[in-house]
């Protein structure tokens, strides 16, 4: 190839460490979002509820986010479907966690669907370029976010966003602050 695209610097690194890529060949063109789509909306907010978009994956680390709000006075809901649906439903079950899964919804809704939330979290083992934090966060959301690469390169810590680590201790101690 005569160059290479990528959506983030740590894409980037990797290609041109693992191949052997001279770096002047590789073009980073991070993710763009329609912010005349996902903007602020003067829509109700639900109290106390945190919102995950994404695929019900191992590599999201939504075991360790429901357990992470065993005992906490918040709701979690789930966009997104996967291998682990059923899993996770009766993981929720079992911690008492107040888990709503709403599957798949069209990009155009989401905006309303985020807007309603009271924060939004993306707990990942690790990450590209997280298109979807990029929107929680043109939507004005607080947003926590894993502490991995991907997510490093989007939240400075305490400035546009709140980065904890992958255990369930320090999801929870992210979502009570």
């Amino acid at each position: 190839a005569d160059r290479i695209i990528v959506s983030a610097q740590n894409i980037r690194d990797f290609i041109q460490e693992t191949f052997e890529i001279p770096r002047e060949k590789i073009t980073i063109i991070s993710n763009y979002i329609d912010t005349d789509l996902f903007k602020p909306l003067d829509l109700p907010k639900q109290k106390n509820t945190v919102g995950f978009v994404g695929r019900l994956a191992e590599q999201k680390n939504l075991h360790n986010l429901i357990s992470a709000l065993e005992g906490l006075d918040l709701k979690l809901v789930i966009f997104g479907t996967g291998d682990l649906e059923k899993e996770l439903k009766k993981h929720a079950k079992q911690r008492g966690v107040n888990v709503k899964f709403r599957g798949s919804i069209p990009n155009d809704l989401l905006p309303n669907e985020l807007n309603k939330l009271t924060a939004f979290i993306l707990p990942s083992y690790f990450e590209g370029n997280p298109k979807v934090l990029l929107e929680a966060m043109a939507c004005s959301l607080p947003v926590i976010a894993t502490n991995v690469v991907g997510n490093q390169e989007i939240i400075k810590h305490k400035e546009n966003g709140f980065l904890c680590e992958t255990d369930t201790g320090s999801l929870q101690d992210a979502l009570k602050r």
